[in-house]
């Protein structure tokens, strides 16, 4: 603690009052020059003399000159070394043979820095800094300068660099302190925001740091070698249908440009394409066309072959996951007759590129009675045999609007319709006038495949509800597939409860036991007491069907058309679509994966799922499971276990894996029968951090320069620039004035004037 003094002078009306007294002190000095002109030299030079001691002595009076005195604590500001210790950092250095690492680490155990601590940095505190991997704002790890020079304490292995984060993370840390300046130690190559420069937004962010960063750039400039940089697989792809994988393939060092690279494209171990990239570009691009065989996940890898000399193979290879879904489906339409229903759901389903649909109206019938023969008509009769029996099993969903039985003709293929469901087939009936329990299947088996059970014949009234009404949605609608809002917010309660009223609804009797409910009549019940179903979904046998039991659907999208009721129309139809099709994401065993790469050598987790028929959460579900590694041939098991789901019905799985491309196997039993689940994935190490490896010392200088910092060598680490040590804490302020006895100034103005006045009286000047 030291003692600091400071003069303050107060004039009246602030620096105004100090100008205009000086003024008139320099005029009544003019004055006085002026009245003495043309006397001798020494007696001029007395009266202006005492006419100045008068004058200042005024002056000093006016100003009140004041001493501000402060104990003052001074404080050490910090200095940060922050360390770059990305995996690129482990590529070679400025010397053959040693990597970049090796030399941060001798540079922070040589003397330059010890130098520097004893010199330019005496007034500072240094902190000493590593980041790298999956660092997070305001999550660094403090580290000394003694254990950063350990080789075997920390390797450099980090999956990333995120300098940025880095900067703002050591800002964080020292909110509400000085930080004086940051040193930067690094190869410059960013994989995060600063991956592609700067921009305005970055330079805003870099300026708010408000500390200098100085940079020290590592590496060396020209390192030969071939990367994979990325993997872009299509969006989706389709089952039978052609598929794109483009490769970016980054060629760098002298000579490495003329070089052919062979790109080889391997899937579950196999080798399914090879391509070769010539020419004498840095960045090349491979495409890949393949053809997938089933629906699901598929993972595969890219790995360019290596040069001779190059700095790493870390980043030969990687790895892609590519969705894939079903081939065209085959959609089979049947109206009863046409209706705005049926327009609506037809043209839902044309605007679906990956619908194959038939649509069939029927306008007349056998028993309507023409005078003209058939060849005549440009209406042909409704193919019965051909859809009914023929072409069924062509179709992977038929949707039948307002149909009913005729005599004889369905009637007789209503058998091949409740096969086709059995078999695997998917079946949708929508109500109408004239179907469901007024159209004519009671006591068939097309009407025990149905959700519902059918009423007998009856008046209208009694099968057929033609009131307005808002469908109350049940608990289960939270968690069957149809209906349930995950990923999609126009499906969430709110949107659904705030959809237009339905008109009209299909009387049944009651919903079968193994029916899920999902809607019901918010008035009417059925012959059990429960709420008349509105939507019932059923699996029979390898089949599934639903049941919406009235016409007028096509009020969600027309009521709200470009708002969140044709959204959420759309929404519901392509979930009931892909329900009835048996995606496997529906599944009520399941694998839950996502579809990118997951951190290698880091734990990670995922998610097994159980649920009942009805998709309600099954608790107490034992799951054994076992992961296989498939880029390998033969495969190979990695690690197993076994778990029991809880109360949400999932199983959580910790898993740490090698870089690679794997299979989640899971087998539990659901209602005493075996069901497996599977789940393809892939781990990705260090090939983003790699995927450039040559140097980036002009990002560094950028961020140098825009913070204020400069460019350093380990030889001229003493220009850093950093903010001068600033005052931390002041004790004990207090003032004490100039003049302690204003009398004393007084009595010295009167004598001055009197000295000046007894000259002028002898010299005849007054």
């Amino acid at each position: 603690m030291t003692t600091e003094w400071e003069l303050l002078w107060r004039p009246p009306f602030g620096s105004v009052g100090m100008v205009v007294s000086v003024v008139c002190g320099l005029v009544i000095l003019a004055l006085c020059a002026f009245s003495t002109a043309g006397r001798p030299v020494w007696v001029r030079g007395a009266i202006l003399g005492a006419r100045l001691v008068a004058v200042s002595l005024v002056l000093l009076l006016l100003w009140r000159p004041t001493w501000r005195v402060a104990d003052v604590t001074r404080g050490r500001d910090r200095v940060v070394v922050l360390v770059d210790e990305s995996a690129s950092m482990s590529l070679p250095g400025l010397r053959a043979g040693t990597s970049r690492m090796a030399h941060v680490r001798q540079l922070l155990a040589g003397a330059s820095v010890d130098e520097a601590e004893r010199g330019w940095l005496r007034g500072y505190a240094v902190d000493y800094f590593a980041y790298g991997g999956g660092l997070r704002s305001g999550g660094l790890r403090r580290s000394s300068r003694r254990r950063l020079t350990k080789p075997r304490d920390r390797p450099a292995k980090g999956a990333a660099t995120r300098l940025l984060a880095a900067l703002e993370g050591v800002r964080g840390r020292y909110r509400g302190r000085q930080l004086a300046g940051v040193v930067v130690v690094s190869d410059g190559r960013d994989t995060a925001q600063l991956r592609d420069g700067l921009t305005e937004a970055l330079v805003g962010r870099l300026r708010r740091l408000d500390a200098p960063v100085n940079v020290v750039p590592m590496g060396a400039s020209s390192v030969r070698d071939v990367a994979v940089e990325q993997v872009i697989p299509d969006d989706l792809a389709f089952v039978r249908n052609v598929a794109r994988v483009r490769a970016q393939v980054l060629v760098t060092g002298a000579g490495a440009g003329n070089r052919p690279v062979e790109v080889i494209l391997r899937s579950h171990g196999k080798v399914l394409q090879r391509r070769m990239t010539t020419g004498t570009a840095e960045r090349r691009e491979v495409i890949f066309e393949l053809v997938p065989e089933k629906v699901g996940t598929l993972v595969g890898e890219i790995t360019a072959t290596p040069l001779s000399g190059e700095a790493t193979v870390a980043n030969n290879t990687r790895r892609f996951v590519l969705k894939v879904v079903r081939d065209r489906v085959r959609v089979l339409q049947i109206a009863g007759r046409p209706s705005w229903d049926v327009r609506f759901l037809r043209q839902h389903l044309k605007r679906d590129p990956n619908v194959d649909l038939v649509s069939f109206f029927i306008l007349r019938t056998h028993l309507d009675v023409t005078y003209a023969l058939p060849g005549e008509l440009s209406l042909i009769e409704f193919p019965v045999r051909q859809l009914f029996s023929t072409h069924l099993s062509s179709f992977d969903l038929v949707v039948m609007q307002d149909f009913e039985r005729y005599p004889a003709e369905v009637g007789i293929y209503l058998d091949n319709i409740a096969r086709y469901v059995r078999d695997g087939g998917a079946l949708a009936v929508l109500g109408g006038e004239h179907t469901l329990s007024r159209g004519g299947f009671v006591g068939t088996r097309f009407a025990q495949v149905l959700p519902v059970k059918l009423l007998p014949p009856g008046p209208p009234s009694t099968l057929l509800s033609e009131d307005l009404f808002k469908p109350r949605w049940t608990s289960l609608a939270e968690h069957h597939p149809i209906t349930r809002a995950r990923g999609l917010p126009s499906l969430s309660g709110s949107g659904l409860r705030g959809l237009p009223a339905l008109e009209g609804l299909n009387r049944v009797a009651r919903a079968h036991g193994d029916t899920a409910v999902l809607a019901v009549h918010p008035t009417l019940r059925g012959e059990d007491g429960r709420p008349a179903p509105v939507l019932a979904v059923r699996e029979v046998g390898r089949g599934r069907v639903l049941t919406l039991l009235t016409d007028s659907s096509w009020l969600w999208r027309f009521a709200a058309a470009g708002g969140a009721g044709a959204s959420t129309y759309d929404a519901f139809w392509q979930r009931a679509v892909r329900y009835l099709l048996g995606d496997p994401e529906f599944d009520r065993l399941r694998v839950v994966t996502g579809h990118h790469p997951y951190p290698a050598d880091k734990p990670f987790g995922l998610t097994i799922t159980a649920s009942d028929p009805k998709y309600l959460p099954l608790k107490d579900v034992a799951v054994a499971y076992r992961v296989m590694r498939t880029d390998r041939a033969p495969e190979i098991e990695v690690t197993s276990g076994s778990g029991t789901t809880g109360d949400g019905g999932e199983l959580a799985v910790t898993l740490t894996l090698p870089p690679g491309t794997f299979r989640l196997e899971a087998k539990g039993l659901l209602e005493g029968r075996s069901v497996q689940a599977k789940g393809e994935l892939v781990t990705e190490g260090q090939a983003d951090e790699l995927a450039r490896v040559a140097p980036d010392s002009e990002l560094l200088a950028a961020v140098a320069a825009t913070t204020g910092g400069r460019v350093l060598s380990s030889d001229t680490l003493a220009r850093a620039r950093l903010h001068p040590p600033r005052i931390v804490r002041l004790d004990n302020l207090r003032s004490e004035p100039l003049v302690g006895n204003v009398w004393l100034l007084w009595v010295l103005i009167v004598l001055a004037l009197a000295a000046e006045w007894l000259l002028r009286r002898r010299y005849a000047l007054a």
